[in-house]
């Protein structure tokens, strides 16, 4: 198995894992509302992050295309990936995300705080998503697919 399929089926597993663990033992340490609904604002919100990993998918084949002026800063594609790895990559991401957001709940009470364990992995995902976009367009970067 080459280093990035072993590096996204980890990550697979972990995303498995934690969801299991947090269905078996974060009821210890917190309260989550069962049976979420997903929302209209989550679909907005998803639908943000989702646009922006598309953005910076068509970006990295940009920079993949473009190696003599630019390199990946992504430790896990490296400094000068393969479009077909960036592209594996970013689908992978593109499936993985939302199942994600939809598996996590929408109110959570942790130590006694309440929190939104689905809204801060999207808006995670926005400000690290729009960082790099912004980052990438100041440098001139285009999108290809």
């Amino acid at each position: 198995m080459k280093k990035l399929e072993r590096i996204i089926t980890i990550i697979l597993l972990v995303a498995v894992l934690m969801c299991g663990l947090y269905y078996d033992l974060l009821p210890m340490a917190c309260t989550a509302h069962a049976a979420d609904k997903w929302t209209t604002e989550d679909t907005a919100w998803q639908a943000s992050a989702m646009a922006l990993m598309v953005g910076d998918w068509g970006q990295t084949r940009y920079i993949a295309q473009h190696l003599d002026e630019y390199y990946e800063l992504n430790p896990i594609l490296g400094r000068h990936p393969k479009t077909k790895n960036i592209d594996l990559y970013f689908l992978s991401a593109l499936v993985i995300h939302p199942v994600i957001s939809y598996l996590l709940p929408s109110k959570a009470e942790v130590f006694g705080y309440q929190i939104s364990p689905r809204r801060l992995w999207q808006a995670g995902t926005i400000v690290i998503e729009l960082g790099c976009v912004a980052n990438n367009a100041r440098l001139g970067i285009g999108f290809t697919f």
